[in-house]
């Protein structure tokens, strides 16, 4: 019996854990709220300009739709308080499905790059998947070219090498396409971006047309087998468990079997 009740404590514990990391994550599942933030931080998307729509069908329940001409969601941010964007080790996830395999187009870019922050894009002939992270523009190249009309699942994470100097750090940015890690290399990334824009990039401008569904980003980076769990389905954002909860897990699972022996 003990070790049945502390082996359910342990679990009610790891589920308190989970996903502490997530700074804001929009699943687009509310037709008439897109711009909720389903992380419950706060961090609502407000309509920049156009009119981004319910998507007819998400890859996960419902998505947002955007024309690829004015449609934007955005957060106006201060550089001093850019509570979107993590200080220091972040990922991002979010499945996308383009009408068109154009390139120079932006699912996701701040307005004042060059302070910090980073970016989804397409970009090269033919396009490829590409992410961006500022101020000094590093990109990794994913080499995956972007195929109309189909979903794929984007993740790119940074892992600082150590503590940041004045609010830069440098490490690794790797870049995931359907699970699969394509590309990485080392960057420079700061806090920053001014405003965040979602469907384009913030100042108005590189337009995305098409799908987007399920984007979340996390103040750390995430592994490949959490990576992976997101894109088959294992995972949403929201039950990504961080490394405290499988520590948990795995003590409760050691616990269970010392009391068997």
């Amino acid at each position: 019996m003990l070790k049945k009740i502390s082996l359910v404590v342990l679990m009610c514990l790891a589920a308190a854990a989970v996903n502490a990391n997530l700074v804001a994550y929009y699943s687009f599942d509310n037709a008439a709220s897109l711009v909720t933030d389903d992380s419950g931080n706060g961090s609502d998307l407000q309509n920049n300009q156009g009119n981004p729509a319910a998507a007819t069908s998400g890859q996960v329940n419902g998505a947002a739709y955007f024309d690829g001409v004015d449609d934007l969601y955005d957060i106006k941010l201060s550089d001093t308080d850019p509570a979107i964007y993590p200080d220091g080790a972040f990922s991002v996830s979010t499945w996308v499905r383009p009408d068109t395999t154009a390139s120079g187009v932006a699912v996701s870019r701040p307005a004042a790059s060059n302070s910090g922050g980073f970016a989804l894009i397409t970009d090269g002939t033919p396009a490829t998947w590409r992410v961006t992270v500022y101020p000094d523009y590093d990109q990794v190249n994913s080499g995956v070219q972007v195929a109309a009309e189909q979903w794929a699942h984007i993740v790119y994470t940074f892992a600082p090498d150590g503590a940041g100097v004045d609010g830069l750090y440098n490490g690794t940015a790797s870049l995931y396409v359907d699970g699969t890690l394509a590309n990485s290399g080392t960057a420079a990334y700061q806090q920053g971006g001014f405003r965040f824009g979602l469907g384009g990039r913030g100042n108005n401008s590189a337009f995305f047309g098409g799908a987007i569904d399920e984007f979340a980003i996390f103040g750390s980076a995430l592994t490949a087998d959490e990576v992976a769990g997101l894109a088959d389905g294992t995972y949403t954002p929201i039950t990504v468990p961080e490394p405290a909860t499988m520590l948990l897990v795995g003590v409760g699972m050691l616990f269970g079997r010392t009391r068997r022996s």
